[in-house]
């Protein structure tokens, strides 16, 4: 483990853990009455099936959000004269959602200054959609474009759409354009050349098609876009690895500024619970405001601030989550659980079959391992 990463972590906690009032500042200065950014997630559906993606959600019913329950929001949200950022796509893609574009321009109607955010694999956004959010006023679209042909995208997304994913993301920055739209731009890319390296351990299995995916957008970007390579995500390994964590929350100020609302209502505890399992509050029968500042979230942040992951009340998904990519804190421990994963596939322990993923080894499964894949349908 790197040195100077791992002198950081122990000062982090040791001077949390020494200064029992520090915890008390933090939540005294950022316990605002409201979050600072609502993420929503209106659909836990998906038209993808990415490799590296975690389960959304399998308890969660119903898996796209009641409009009783946008409205009871937005509702709440201007009672509070709410100022901050609205994220439509946490768990899922949005725009499978049968209302969606009801929603949205609910949402612009009654917050015509707020940014809105959207998270999207392209495949559902067609000429029409593209037109619909640009004119409604989008800020934000972030999404993937994880190959340059059908068959290394296809490696990554298994949905058999690459020509219907280019050709949407073509007309949506041709679109934007012409109607000379607000709207910035994020692209991500995760190429099969390096996921079959650095988690299958497959060197040299597919072309390595990066430059040619940045050739064909960048150009057509400004100067406020971004295009880069996403580090691949490790949260569908959690429940395999059962990594005990023992470092500070990567998270921690995402998880206390803003909220994540299930399609049922439930609160949950942040963007890393793919599977939904934590359990704050529910806004069908709580006010947000309620949830925010009740005594049991303040007992969990305390606990995450802490770094006390074996108490009782702190949920289970941050007992073993790996730690983020993008934290300047963790990329020695992110790099260690890559590979370990990739050894997991390498020794044959680990394997896509019919592309779900499996655990081949019957006889050396741990216990853990069992019910990490049979409660995430894998």
């Amino acid at each position: 483990m790197n040195f100077e990463y791992a002198f950081r972590r122990f000062l982090i906690k040791y001077a949390r853990n020494l200064n029992l009032s520090s915890f008390e500042k933090v939540w005294k200065r950022n316990n605002n009455p409201f979050p600072a950014r609502l993420n929503l997630s209106l659909s836990l559906l998906c038209p993808s099936g990415c490799i590296f993606c975690a389960v959304r959600g399998p308890r969660i019913v119903p898996k796209i959000m009641p409009e009783d329950l946008f409205r009871k929001i937005l509702q709440e949200a201007r009672d509070h004269h709410f100022q901050g950022s609205f994220s439509l796509s946490q768990n899922g893609e949005a725009l499978t959602h049968p209302k969606f574009k009801n929603f949205f321009t609910l949402l612009r109607g009654e917050f015509p200054k707020n940014e809105i955010i959207l998270f999207s694999n392209m495949i559902l956004m067609d000429e029409e959609h593209a037109r619909f959010v640009l004119e409604k006023g989008l800020d934000y679209l972030h999404f993937n474009f994880d190959g340059a042909s059908p068959q290394t995208y296809d490696y990554i997304k298994r949905n058999g759409r690459f020509e219907q994913a280019r050709q949407n993301i073509l007309n949506f920055l041709r679109i934007r354009e012409q109607l000379n739209a607000r709207c910035r731009i994020g692209i991500g890319y995760v190429t099969a050349a390096r996921y079959s390296k650095e988690i299958e351990g497959k060197e040299g299995l597919m072309q390595d098609d990066e430059a040619e995916i940045r050739e064909t957008l960048k150009p057509l970007l400004r100067k406020e876009d971004c295009i880069h390579p996403d580090q691949i995500g490790l949260e569908k390994y959690q429940g395999i690895l059962n990594r005990q964590k023992r470092e500070p929350c990567d998270l921690f100020d995402r998880v206390l500024r803003e909220i994540f609302i299930a399609p049922d209502g439930q609160v949950y505890i942040c963007c890393a619970d793919f599977g939904v399992t934590s359990n704050l509050g529910n806004v069908n029968h709580q006010t947000i405001n309620n949830i925010w500042s009740s005594e049991f979230r303040k007992a969990i942040l305390r606990n995450l601030f802490k770094v006390r992951i074996n108490s009782k009340i702190t949920p289970e998904v941050c007992k073993t989550c790996i730690p983020c990519w993008f934290s300047s804190q963790s990329p020695d421990v992110y790099a260690k659980c890559k590979e370990k994963v990739r050894m997991e596939f390498v020794r044959g322990r680990l394997a896509f079959v019919n592309g779900t993923l499996k655990v081949m080894d019957k006889k050396e499964d741990s216990g853990d391992m069992k019910k990490a894949m049979n409660e995430s349908g894998e």
